[in-house]
């Protein structure tokens, strides 16, 4: 059975990033996942895009404001602390290269990735951190061993 498009799911969604269509395609539906999470922020996956015997990795990277890398270290390395020990996740490693943020995750499975999403510790630093950076969008590249798609959160 075909996975819907996110906008089967959401059909209020009027166009992706603002661009007033519907593009077609892994990045559109990244966008719309976006534009899911700013009006409900609890979403975890709608699409998943991974197939589900996948091990998820994901490659985190985004600009840091200027006077903000202490603050962005700490809250990361504070949610570091608490992702490591949970169910499923075997890698999560935030680096400060520069004015770069980069965070390399690896889980289990995507249900051990949804969970995560949905953990009081996300809730609480995530927001530390996108206050950390530039417009406070992550740029995330999901990578699984035979394919890889991008998408903008």
């Amino acid at each position: 059975m075909k996975a819907p498009f996110i906008f089967e799911v959401f059909p209020n969604i009027p166009s992706v990033a603002g661009s007033g269509r519907r593009v077609q395609g892994m990045r559109s539906r990244m966008a719309a996942i976006r534009l899911c999470r700013k009006t409900l922020p609890r979403l975890t996956t709608v699409i998943n895009p991974l197939k589900k015997d996948r091990m998820p990795i994901l490659i985190v990277k985004a600009n840091i404001l200027a006077g903000r890398h202490n603050a962005l270290r700490e809250s990361a390395q504070t949610l570091q602390s608490h992702t490591l020990p949970e169910d499923g996740c075997i890698r999560y490693e935030p680096h400060i290269a520069g004015d770069t943020f980069i965070l390399l995750e690896q889980w289990r499975d995507q249900a051990s990735l949804d969970a995560h999403l949905n953990t009081a510790h996300i809730a609480l630093y995530l927001p530390q951190i996108r206050a950390c950076i530039e417009d406070g969008l992550l740029d995330v590249q999901m990578i699984e061993p035979k394919s890889v798609s991008e998408m903008r959160v």
